[in-house]
């Protein structure tokens, strides 16, 4: 392969990866929960590790079940990605982007939460997939308080059994 063609093919998977970081938003925030188990690998993980809590969903069946949960529970939060840093290394990436998720209510929009998905893919024909997930949100004991307290509650319940 040319250097030319390789540096294309490089941009395209780079692309790609961001794609899925966007198809990660939009589907957990439409509630399309087989959308959203279906940008994982089968064998995915999905991490949440704090120093209150440790959550971990596997599989798709898990993470279909977590899509389910928010759309449930929090209807109006939304996922906002930006500062995409991806490094594509033949059919393996790994990725890191800044996250911010808001909640719409009636009487506010509240922001939620801010911090980095750190993220391994794996190439699948032309389809990158999520691989694993880690989630790392700054100061995450603002869940647990005031109004987003009170919307964040059946998910923080989920995630603390």
């Amino acid at each position: 392969m040319k250097d030319g063609d390789r540096a294309i093919r490089e941009c395209l998977d780079k692309m790609a990866v961001k794609e899925a970081f966007a198809r990660y938003a939009v589907t957990m925030d439409t509630g399309d929960a087989e959308g959203f188990a279906n940008i994982f690998t089968e064998d995915a993980l999905w991490r949440w590790e704090t120093e209150a809590f440790k959550v971990v969903f596997r599989g798709r069946g898990e993470l279909r079940d977590l899509a389910a949960l928010v759309a449930r529970s929090c209807p109006g939060a939304q996922h906002m990605m930006g500062n995409h840093v991806v490094d594509v290394r033949g059919g393996k990436a790994h990725a890191v982007c800044e996250l911010m998720v808001s909640l719409s209510r009636p009487e506010a929009i509240y922001p939620v939460m801010q911090g980095f998905y750190d993220a391994d893919l794996r190439k699948t024909g032309e389809k990158w997939l999520i691989s694993e997930l880690r989630v790392r949100v700054e100061n995450p004991e603002i869940l647990l308080q005031g109004k987003i307290g009170e919307y964040w509650a059946g998910i923080r319940d989920y995630l603390l059994k």
